[in-house]
């Protein structure tokens, strides 16, 4: 499972999401129906591009556009679903979070492994730099310090 999950995050996908709110109380019927509207969205869903116009008119809808999100971040099952999806396809609905919400993968991107590791290792010599400074600083001030000792004789 560790390494699915490390493959997972070597992508990002471009995704979209609409969502259709719920009332907290909703009968049976009242789902059914909201249903049938997540339906008549994908009905007109073309594409990408559309996605946005796909959702208006269906009250309580809501477009999102996403933009590059991890594997990782998505909870199960949306996430395996996202990854086995074309790039330009709007998964079926799926009722989370008290709404219903349609998935559309726009495109993918691979994250180049050089490139996290060359951050990090970037991170480490700009920490390793700081220590250096810190220390200098440190025998700088040592070595700027007067410290003088005064012994109060006078007192008794």
């Amino acid at each position: 499972v560790a390494s699915a999950t490390s493959a997972n995050d070597d992508i990002e996908l471009q995704l979209q999401r609409i969502r259709i709110a719920m009332p907290a109380k909703i009968e049976e019927h009242g789902i059914a129906a909201r249903i049938q509207d997540a339906d008549k969205i994908r009905q007109k869903f073309t594409g990408c591009q559309s996605t946005a116009q796909a959702a208006m008119g269906v009250n309580g809808a809501r477009f999102e556009n996403l933009g590059k999100q991890r594997p990782a971040t998505i909870p199960e099952p949306t996430r395996t679903l996202l990854l086995n999806a074309a790039n330009g396809e709007m998964l079926p609905p799926a009722v989370n979070n008290g709404a219903i919400e349609l998935w559309v993968v726009c495109g993918r991107d691979a994250v180049k492994a050089s490139e996290v590791q060359r951050n990090q290792a970037e991170g480490e010599l700009k920490q390793k730099e700081f220590e250096l400074m810190a220390k200098r600083y440190l025998k700088d001030l040592r070595e700027d310090a007067h410290i003088e000792y005064r012994i109060d004789v006078g007192s008794k």
